[in-house]
Order: C-alpha cells, then sequence, then structure tokens
C-alpha cells in the first residue's frame, strides 16, 4: 500500500489556461493581442523537474523548472500557453507529452515565469 503525505496546496488543482490572440489591424495585417485567459480547465499537479528533465530540455534551447501533470487524457494546452493556478503563480508551456501513449494523464514540460502578469 502507497502512503503519501501531501502538505496543503500541494494536491491536484484546477489550472487555467491562457493563450496566445490575435487580430486583424486595419490595414489587413495579423498582429497579436497578447494572452487571453481561456474557458478550458484542468486538474493538475505541479512537481519540480529533476535534474536530467532540465538538462535534456536546455539542450534543445527550451530551459523547463517544472512539470505538471494532468488528470484525465486530452490535450488541454499547447506549447506557447500559459497555465495560471489558482495562487497566482504563471508557467509557460514548453512541450506536451501523453505519457506512454495510454491517454490516462498529459505531462507538460513548463518553464516558471515571474514577468507575466
Amino acid at each position: 500500500m502507497f502512503v503519501a503525505n501531501i502538505v496543503p496546496g500541494q494536491g491536484f488543482q484546477e489550472i487555467q489556461i491562457k493563450t496566445k490572440s490575435t487580430a486583424k489591424s486595419d490595414a489587413g495585417r495579423v498582429v497579436n493581442e497578447g494572452y487571453k485567459l481561456t474557458t478550458k480547465t484542468f486538474w493538475g499537479i505541479v512537481a519540480e523537474a529533476s535534474q536530467r528533465e532540465k538538462e535534456e530540455w536546455k539542450q534543445n534551447q527550451h530551459p523547463i523548472t517544472h512539470t505538471v501533470v494532468q488528470y484525465g487524457a486530452g490535450v488541454k494546452a499547447k506549447a506557447t500557453d500559459y497555465l495560471v493556478l489558482p495562487d497566482g503563480r504563471r508557467f509557460y508551456v514548453q512541450g506536451v507529452d501523453n505519457a506512454g501513449s495510454l491517454n490516462v494523464s498529459m505531462l507538460y514540460y513548463v518553464e516558471e515565469r515571474f514577468d507575466i502578469k
């Protein structure tokens, strides 16, 4: 039997997704409007990335600091999206992985960002 002690705030949290939105200018060009909060949410747990994972992603020029495990299948976020926790922390999605192609959970490789509001 597996027994674990979880500190309040370290369990499953409802995570919101911010995506990049675009619009057309008066001249007909596509311009970025910044990141907008979507209605998509999912339940997930945030964990610090292992040293091995950090090095692998750093070699690909995509540094990560954490991994987010989504409860349930189905990709909700994509690379270049932001994940927002209930406490206000923000994470930039660098990559998405379907663990073992089993459609049980999704792994998001993310970098914690402090410069985005």
